[in-house]
């Protein structure tokens, strides 16, 4: 075997582990991230439905420049509305039209 496969070899063994914890830091893990949130799921869910008076259709926790947060889908009528929660105070930050999803045709990414 030549000198530069061995040292392909070596490389790839030595910064396995380093890669592996990178990814897990990146991609992060919900369970021990949501834990971090002062209020539950359920009240994020109950402070977006709350506001726009529709039915919520998914729920996640998400790490913004802000701070944590609930991002809540609510549906009403023909409408969604993407609304955004503190994770901290239970606070509505923001409740926006979301037109991506009114037409699935048209959506670049959905």
């Amino acid at each position: 075997m030549s000198k530069y496969p061995k040292l392909i070899l070596i490389s790839f063994i030595l910064a396995g582990p380093a890669v592996a914890a990178q990814a897990k830091e990146i991609s992060g893990n919900d369970a021990s991230s949501i834990s971090q949130a002062a209020i539950p799921l359920t009240q994020a869910v109950k402070v977006a439905t709350d506001n726009s008076g529709g039915k919520a259709t998914h729920a996640e926790y998400e790490q913004t420049k802000q701070g944590p947060a609930f991002d809540v889908e609510v549906v009403k009528g023909d409408q969604t509305w993407d609304v955004r929660v503190d994770a901290e105070t239970g606070q509505l930050i923001s409740s926006v039209k979301d037109v991506a999803d009114h037409d699935d045709q048209n959506d670049e990414i959905d």
